[in-house]
């Protein structure tokens, strides 16, 4: 599964790359981060998509349990693994994934994809959520996107 040519990329200053839909708009995000969402028209985010730097504490043979304690680290409730999986192809490099769903603290449940993606020359973490209740219409987008990165 690869991203059609007409998607355009998000870039890290580092050179990591991933293509994103159409349509989908820059957002701000955390310093060295590149981030796009789709909102609805009523301004609801309905897709969110996330590439950052690896950083020394992220390791692809614990990275579940890692993104997890983050989710509750940022006050994330009700948060349930719903998959995990390392030694995976994903883009150009060799990924960690956790498939999980959480609630925030506005009460809106989300679930997620979230990788540890390491390649030759550097590693990613790759986040793609979106509300659970529209997961179904765009988790087609997001793993396209997912296995677009180039590290």
């Amino acid at each position: 599964m690869t991203a059609p040519p007409s998607w355009p990329l998000m870039r890290l200053p580092a050179g990591a790359t991933m293509a994103y839909p159409p349509g989908w708009r820059r957002a701000q995000g955390d310093a060295g981060s590149a981030t796009q969402v789709l909102s609805d028209a009523h301004g609801q985010l309905i897709g969110y998509l996330n590439l950052t730097s690896r950083t020394v504490t992220e390791r692809l043979r614990t990275w579940p349990a890692f993104r997890l304690a983050h989710n509750r680290r940022e006050h994330d409730m009700h948060l349930h693994r719903l998959a995990a999986a390392g030694g995976l192809r994903v883009g150009d490099g060799t990924g960690a994934c956790v498939l999980d769903r959480y609630t925030t603290v506005t009460a809106r449940q989300y679930t997620e994809i979230a990788c540890l993606v390491v390649g030759r020359r550097r590693g990613v973490v790759v986040v793609a959520a979106a509300p659970t209740d529209a997961w179904g219409r765009i988790a087609p987008r997001l793993q396209r996107a997912v296995a677009s990165v180039r590290t």
